[in-house]
């Protein structure tokens, strides 16, 4: 859904998504990127330009719809890790939620199947992180493994941080692959302290604010 900032309008951009569970948007706002759970896929929505509308007082601004999907990647009832190619080639495994690389302007996406994927602005798929496998493992690209990734976000050098809901941590990948721990002791919990000291419960997303500072 879209909602209208200014006037508070809200209206419904699409329908017939299937549990979309995160969405990003392109800095020059020229395409939606949708992570559809249910169906294992990535649709991507060129955003057209809405023509003005003189309207009365007190009127609802023309909506703003979103058309067919440009290309979908990942193909609806093909789950699967580690599968690279292009758009409908590639698989994910329950993608759960998609930020854009604002460096690369990569779609950076976080599978519950344990991996971490990026899809290029061509649509050629490619595993970023993760074997797949649920796993504690640091190490570089598809070496490392993960739990449950469910949320992530890109900072301005290209770094994607990583919530990982069954490993009760925050993980961090370099643009160049390797991945690390951030934050939390992998044990379920409220306690603070630092880097692996601290812990974390089930955390489902991250967010960057400024240069140091993760939410999750």
């Amino acid at each position: 859904r879209v909602v209208d900032t200014a006037t508070g309008w809200v209206t419904t951009a699409k329908t017939g998504l299937n549990d979309p569970r995160g969405i990003a948007v392109l800095p020059d706002a020229s395409s939606v990127y949708v992570a559809e759970f249910a169906t294992d896929q990535i649709s991507v929505f060129g955003v057209q330009a809405v023509a003005a509308v003189t309207a009365a007082p007190g009127a609802p601004p023309a909506p703003t719809a979103l058309p067919a999907a440009s290309w979908t990647a990942g193909s609806s009832g093909s789950a699967g890790s580690l599968v690279d190619g292009t758009r409908g080639v590639a698989r994910f495994t329950t993608p759960a939620d998609v930020a854009i690389d604002p460096v690369t302007q990569d779609a950076v996406v976080a599978c519950k199947g344990h991996t971490v994927n990026r899809i290029s602005a061509a649509g050629r798929a490619s595993s970023f992180a993760g074997s797949g496998v649920p796993s504690v493992a640091t190490g570089l690209t598809v070496a490392a493994g993960f739990q449950t990734p469910s949320g992530v976000s890109v900072a301005s050098d290209g770094v994607a941080y990583v919530a990982e809901e069954t490993g009760h941590a925050v993980r961090a990948i370099t643009p160049g692959g390797t991945v690390s721990v951030l934050a939390g002791s992998g044990t379920g919990g409220y306690g603070e302290g630092t880097f692996t000291g601290a812990d974390f419960n089930a955390p489902s997303n991250v967010e960057i604010a400024g240069s140091n500072v993760v939410y999750a």
